[in-house]
């Protein structure tokens, strides 16, 4: 059986949403508050590496490459460009998907209060995963998220509210959909570089709507599932994948500039599938699965 996993992180919905920040107990005389100063025509360029396993078991690693142009212009942001996608199999079998990075549209990210950090439009398939991830890593060092209120280490910042992701596109993903409690806290501060990590843990209750019953039943015992997807399989069928997911990013940054150095993702889900569904109903499926843990732990560097 070909079994297709589309692991995405979110696009975050945070505006107006409530927060509380914590202060560090100790709070040294030097203090520090993250903004980002962007200069025409800098180019950033970085490799995303993916390593996904299945229960423990490698599956495959993806390798992207994107270049970020900064550009001034009436609101200051960077234009992503997506320059390469290459997979390799636990068999040594390697596939060279640069085509697929290239037919992405560019698009512009900014992290200046007010600047657009709208997840892109997701066209590519083969390109979900890294937009939605690269995208995430930003979303770690936006404005709504809280940043700006952490100025020491051991500084937090918690969204008071659960924020839902979304990335149905009406096409492959005919539904797409989390639902995660969010803080950031700052963890060190050197010299040159400051870092933060990011967490994205399940909420208490149940925030979804489930298209069908069976889909809100916990996966794992005692948590409500906070991340539902619908992938089309053709000829009126679905796959549908349910359970708990949870993640956490670290970024290390520059303090003068406020430029994404390097980050990382651990990600984590407990999921549930169902196979070959009527697309209609999510009723008629061929099997369900056994509890699956699927990990994926992500690196990203400034080339």
């Amino acid at each position: 059986m070909n079994r297709q996993f589309l692991l995405v992180s979110f696009a975050l919905l945070l505006a107006g949403a409530c927060a509380h920040t914590v202060p560090s107990a100790t709070a040294p005389a030097e203090q520090f508050t993250y903004q980002r100063v962007y200069r025409e025509g800098r180019i950033n360029s970085y490799r995303l590496t993916t390593r996904y396993t299945e229960n423990g078991k490698l599956k495959k690693t993806l390798t992207a490459t994107a270049q970020l142009t900064e550009n001034m212009g009436e609101a200051p942001h960077e234009v992503v460009r997506w320059k390469g996608l290459i997979r390799d199999l636990p068999d040594g079998a390697r596939e060279n998907l640069d085509d697929r990075a290239g037919a992405v549209e560019p698009y512009s990210l900014s992290l200046l209060p007010g600047g657009n950090l709208d997840l892109p439009q997701l066209k590519v398939e083969e390109m979900v995963s890294a937009v939605t991830d690269l995208h995430t890593f930003f979303v770690a060092l936006g404005p709504a998220i809280g940043i700006a209120n952490l100025h020491v280490p051991g500084d937090e910042h918690h969204l008071a509210e659960p924020a839902v992701g979304k990335w149905t596109n009406g096409k492959k993903f005919i539904l797409g959909e989390d639902c995660i409690n969010i803080s950031i806290k700052l963890v060190e501060l050197g010299v040159k570089e400051a870092r933060f990590v990011a967490t994205f843990a399940p909420p208490d209750g149940s925030c979804l709507t489930h298209p069908a019953d069976w889909m809100g039943a916990a996966v794992v015992e005692g948590k409500p599932n906070n991340i539902q997807q619908v992938l089309n399989s053709g000829n009126g069928k679905v796959m549908v994948m349910y359970g708990l997911e949870q993640f956490q990013v670290g970024v290390r940054v520059d303090r003068l500039t406020g430029r994404l150095h390097s980050g990382s993702m651990k990600n984590s889900l407990q999921v549930k599938m169902r196979i070959n569904c009527s697309a209609d109903t999510l009723d008629q499926c061929v099997m369900e699965t056994p509890v699956m843990l699927i990990e994926r732990e992500l690196a990203l560097e400034l080339l």
